[in-house]
């Protein structure tokens, strides 16, 4: 032994001592912690999905806590960059006419901008744009819908901003032109959905939902939706049946502006959450 060193003695062999297990938060999958909210289970039968926490998504998590109410992140989070490209929401019809140069709705809008004044492609707010409901979502929405289920299971889509990627623009001169040209309703619903790719996905999505005998409604307060002028509803019925051709009148539900007393006054819609 060299002289100044301390003499080693062997380790003991054996089991080692367990301390007390840190607490943490439980692994839920692959699910984040906090967004159980709009996370869509298996279990969840009527689904609810729209961009407006304040006015539509708490109103309907407090009212009717039986319904998965997922909140898709508002406009000012993210605007519709695939077709934008950094510029503004403004922009939207003319980018998205330079990269689908077939698309006649497209190009019929930037004809009818005026740059000093955009007030007039829509009654509420200058084209706004939105992500929406995402690819990835939708197949997970898909994936949801093939779990066999023993309930009655129904969807309700907001429209603009949650199913489109841009608000529904109607002008008269383009309803005329639509009764001659039934093609163009999908090309405005290609429109809103932002790239063909997302359009894609969305009419993949209802298939399914169809397929798998889930109830697919459209739950907006988009002013095409009303019954009261049959001739806008009618275009506007047929532009929702480019993305899901089994759409029927009665799929269409306008909301008032208060969908949560609309929801109560539907029959057939609580019928439903009734029997959840």
């Amino acid at each position: 032994m060299v002289k100044g060193t301390k003499k080693q003695r062997p380790k003991k062999l054996g089991p080692k001592k367990l301390g007390p297990k840190k607490l943490g938060p439980k692994k839920l999958g692959t699910r984040k912690l906090g967004t159980r909210k709009n996370t869509l289970f298996k279990s969840d039968s009527v689904v609810f999905f729209d961009d407006d926490l304040d006015r539509n998504i708490n109103p309907f998590r407090d009212r009717f806590p039986k319904i998965k109410s997922i909140l898709i992140p508002p406009s000012w989070k993210k605007s519709y960059t695939q077709i934008l490209k950094g510029k503004s929401d403004f922009y939207y019809p003319m980018m998205y006419s330079k990269k689908y140069k077939n698309n006649r709705y497209a190009q019929e809008i930037v004809k009818d901008m005026d740059m000093a004044n955009s007030s007039h492609l829509c009654d509420q707010c200058n084209n706004v744009t939105n992500q929406g409901i995402t690819i990835s979502q939708t197949k997970k929405i898909i994936k949801w819908a093939n779990e066999p289920s023993t309930k009655e299971r129904a969807v309700l889509f907001d429209l603009d901003n949650t199913l489109s990627a841009c608000n529904l623009i109607m002008r008269y001169q383009y309803i005329e032109k639509l009764e001659e040209h039934a093609e163009l309703f999908e090309e405005i619903a290609q429109y809103i959905s932002g790239t063909i790719e997302r359009y894609d996905a969305l009419q993949l999505m209802f298939f399914y939902l169809r397929k798998n005998g889930v109830a697919c409604k459209i739950f907006t307060n988009n002013g095409w939706a009303k019954r009261e002028n049959d001739i806008n509803f009618q275009v506007f019925l047929k532009i929702m049946q480019a993305f899901d051709p089994k759409m029927k009148e009665d799929d269409i539900i306008f909301g008032k502006n208060n969908k949560e007393q609309t929801f109560k006054e539907n029959k057939d819609m609580m019928k439903i959450y009734k029997q959840i």
